[in-house]
C-alpha cells in the first residue's frame, strides 16, 4: 500500500451534518457492508501525490463519506486486511456502495457509468484465476480507453504488478492517446522513462557536460565510433582503481574511443588534482553536486563506480560496476 497521511475531514462532516447534496466539486458516498457491524476503513485518492489518507467509520454495517474533488478521479478504499477496492467519483456524484463481509471482492458500486464498467468487470472475473483476471482487465482497458475505470484497472493489474512490462507500456500508450492530460498517466510515463534510463539497448540521453576548462562535452559526438562514460568519486573505496582502469582503456583505444569521466565529488578541489594527467585522453566533468548531478538521474546511476559503453548509433551496448567488466566489454566490442 502507498505511503499515506491523514487529512482533515471537515468536508465529510459538513456535508453529512447539513444533508446538502454534493456540488460539482464534491461527492457523497453511502455504503453498507452486510455482516460487518463496526470498524474503520481507509480511503485515499489515486491522484493525490501527497498520499493523504482519510478514515471511514462503520456503524451497524453502514457508513457515509463525503469529499471534495477538483476533477473526476479514482478513490481507493482499504480494508484492515489490506484488500483494496477502486471507486470512480465525479463532481456531484451520489455514490452507493454495497458489499458482504464474507465476499468483499464482489462489491457493487452505483452512481455513474464508470463504476458500472468496474461492476461488470468484477462479475466477469468472479472465480477466475489471476492470469485470466489480468487478461480480462487488459480487454476492458482496450475497450474503454477514455474512461477512468480503465485507469483503475491499469493501475491495479499492470502498474502495481510490473510497471516495466511490455503490457504496461503498451496499455499506457493506448490510454494516453485518449487521456493525454491525465496527471496519473503522465506520472506513470515519467516513472517508466526513469526506469529505462541507462538500460542496455536504449539510446543514451543528451547530457549537459562541461570540463573544468569550460569545454562542452558531447557524448553523441561522432568523431569516434565508441564512447565510454564512467561515474566515480575520489571518496569511493574503489574510485582510484576504477579511474586507473579507465585511463588504461583510454590510452589503448585513443583513436576510436571517446572517454568521459563524471565525478560525484562534492569537494571539487579533491577531484581537480587527481585528473590533471588525463586532459588529453579523458574528458573529466564534475559539477560538485554529487548524487544530485543531473547525469546521474538521466542515466539511472544508483551505485559507484558505474560505466556505460555507447556505440556509434548512441545506443548503450554494455554497462556495469566493476573495472573487470569495463575492461572486458571494451575489449570485446571496441575492435
Amino acid at each position: 500500500m502507498r505511503t499515506l497521511r491523514y487529512i482533515p475531514i471537515w468536508v465529510s462532516l459538513c456535508l453529512i451534518a447539513t444533508g446538502c447534496g454534493p456540488d460539482s466539486h464534491s461527492f457523497r458516498m453511502n455504503g453498507s457492508i452486510n455482516g460487518m457491524s463496526g470498524g474503520d476503513l481507509f480511503i485515499y485518492n489515486l491522484d493525490d501525490e501527497n498520499g493523504r489518507l482519510d478514515t471511514i467509520h462503520i456503524k451497524d454495517g453502514e457508513f457515509r463519506y463525503a469529499g471534495a474533488i477538483s476533477q473526476p478521479t479514482i478513490y481507493t478504499i482499504v480494508f484492515p486486511n489490506a484488500l483494496e477496492q477502486d471507486i470512480v467519483v465525479q463532481g456531484g456524484d451520489e455514490i452507493t456502495y454495497k458489499a458482504k463481509a464474507n465476499d468483499l471482492r464482489n462489491f457493487e458500486v452505483g452512481g455513474n457509468e464508470e463504476n458500472e464498467i468496474l461492476n461488470t468487470f468484477r462479475r466477469e472475473t468472479k472465480g477466475v484465476n489471476k492470469d485470466k483476471e489480468k487478461a480480462i482487465a487488459k480487454d476492458f482497458i482496450n475497450m474503454h480507453p477514455s474512461s477512468l475505470a480503465a485507469i483503475a484497472l491499469f493501475s491495479r493489474f499492470f502498474v502495481n504488478d510490473d510497471i516495466e512490462s511490455q503490457d504496461c507500456k503498451t496499455l499506457l500508450q493506448t490510454l494516453m492517446k485518449q487521456q493525454p492530460k491525465n496527471t496519473y498517466l503522465m506520472k506513470i510515463s515519467g516513472e517508466q522513462k526513469k526506469l529505462q534510463a541507462g538500460k542496455t539497448g536504449t539510446e543514451v540521453p543528451q547530457l549537459a557536460l562541461e570540463t573544468k576548462k569550460g569545454k562542452k562535452v558531447d557524448i553523441k559526438d561522432k568523431s569516434k565510433p565508441w564512447t565510454l562514460v564512467f561515474f566515480w568519486a575520489t571518496w569511493h573505496s574503489n574510485g582510484y582503481e576504477f579511474l586507473n582502469s579507465a585511463r588504461s582503456i583510454a590510452r589503448d583505444n585513443e583513436d576510436k574511443l571517446h572517454c568521459v569521466g563524471i565525478s560525484l565529488d562534492s569537494q571539487i578541489y579533491q577531484w581537480e588534482g587527481v585528473i590533471k594527467p588525463d586532459s588529453l585522453i579523458i574528458d573529466h566533468c564534475c559539477d560538485g553536486m554529487a548524487w544530485e548531478t543531473k547525469a546521474v538521474q538521466e542515466l539511472g546511476v544508483t551505485t559507484l563506480p558505474m560505466f556505460f559503453l555507447i556505440d556509434s548509433n548512441h545506443k548503450i551496448v554494455a554497462s556495469g560496476s566493476t573495472k573487470e567488466d569495463m575492461t572486458d566489454e571494451v575489449r570485446k566490442k571496441v575492435k
